[in-house]
């Protein structure tokens, strides 16, 4: 009888986390390498039906606050359309899974594995092109995707998945995801990628060994909240920041460009038209996709998210938010729930209660 029940707990979470965070996956290998996004949409519909499946099973009861999110996401869907899509996957995922954090991260290390192989053979049988130019000095590799920041992510995202599955973390883990991690750099170029994973994985010793460690998240919760107002009030005056425009890769003339697009019904609501512009700003996208107003919720989502943690003394998960808003500066594709170890991000951000079975100081 109980080895049943463990086979039927098993089918369920393969059919209700893993098949869907594969769709996902791929949808990112063929939208990023092949070039594909004629099925993007199907498969994440499928992922979405799949996932809600498992949430009425597992019958989730829904906050105050997660009903809010539905309403802003209802009203997102009327004026995005299939760009709320993101937002809907990526609420969708964190309602609709189960509350064990570690179970959730194992899984999903084990999905991106599984698709980091497989862009690895079809680099090897030449199936997708290793490709390689020069930008200005830098010499980048693509891993056979379009742009080497996607294919940068793509592998990375193993280090951030591999860390947060484990029950503890020792020291040659580290060492080892930092070589990984450089390898990873060396080929791309990508210096968002490796200087984000670097915060994430240096940080850990200070957060677990320090005698200052509750003094050190603190001090990171300053550095999120720093990143989240200081992002919004810096479209004010983004004109000030044009001297250091080729420095960031011009990305700053995108910024002011994406500015310049956008109306006020664009500011509260979202909706400002992305077409031919690469916006490298979690921030920046967040707000003229979504709106300022469901920016203000979110940034309260994620200080009550932040506070959890350092109340539990749950820091792995700290270091992990503080990483991935450092890379929000100049990267913005973990809004995209196809880049799967994101989904890990919006889990903790719309249902922090997940984190309660972790133990504290971890």
């Amino acid at each position: 009888m109980e080895n049943c029940i463990r086979m039927n707990n098993k089918m369920l979470a393969f059919i209700t986390i893993d098949f869907p965070v594969l769709l996902l996956g791929l949808n990112f290998i063929l939208y990023n390498a092949v070039g594909i996004e004629d099925y993007k949409n199907i498969l994440r519909v499928i992922a979405f039906i799949f996932l809600l499946i498992g949430g009425f099973i597992r019958k989730k009861s829904i906050t105050l606050l997660q009903l809010f999110s539905v309403l802003i996401i209802g009203i997102e869907l009327l004026f995005q359309g299939t760009f709320a899509l993101n937002i809907l996957a990526a609420f969708l995922f964190a309602w609709c899974t189960t509350n064990n954090f570690k179970e959730l991260s194992l899984r999903i290390f084990k999905v991106d594995l599984l698709l980091i192989i497989i862009v690895f053979i079809l680099l090897t049988t030449g199936l997708l092109d290793f490709k390689t130019y020069i930008s200005g000095v830098r010499l980048r590799g693509t891993l056979g995707f379009i742009n080497p920041n996607a294919g940068a992510l793509f592998f990375t995202s193993l280090v951030y998945l591999f860390i947060l599955s484990r029950e503890d973390i020792s020291l040659w883990q580290i060492i080892l995801s930092i070589i990984y991690s450089s390898v990873i750099y060396s080929i791309t170029d990508s210096r968002t990628v490796f200087i984000s994973a670097c915060i994430f994985l240096l940080a850990i010793p200070l957060f677990k060994f320090s005698l200052f460690s509750y003094a050190f998240a603190l001090f990171s919760k300053s550095i999120i909240i720093i990143l989240w107002i200081g992002s919004a009030i810096s479209i004010l005056f983004i004109n000030s920041f044009i001297g250091f425009d080729e420095l960031l890769s011009f990305r700053i003339s995108y910024f002011i460009e994406l500015t310049n697009r956008a109306d006020l019904i664009n500011y509260l609501w979202g909706g400002t038209n992305f077409d031919n512009l690469t916006v490298d700003n979690f921030y920046y996208t967040f707000i003229f996709h979504y709106g300022i107003i469901f920016y203000c919720f979110m940034f309260y989502l994620v200080n009550k998210a932040i506070n959890f943690c350092i109340k539990n003394r749950i820091f792995v998960v700290l270091d992990f938010l503080l990483s991935v808003c450092m890379m929000g500066l100049m990267e913005s594709s973990f809004i995209r729930p196809e880049l799967i170890f994101a989904l890990l991000v919006w889990k903790i951000i719309f249902d922090p209660e997940c984190l309660k079975a972790l133990k504290t100081g971890a």
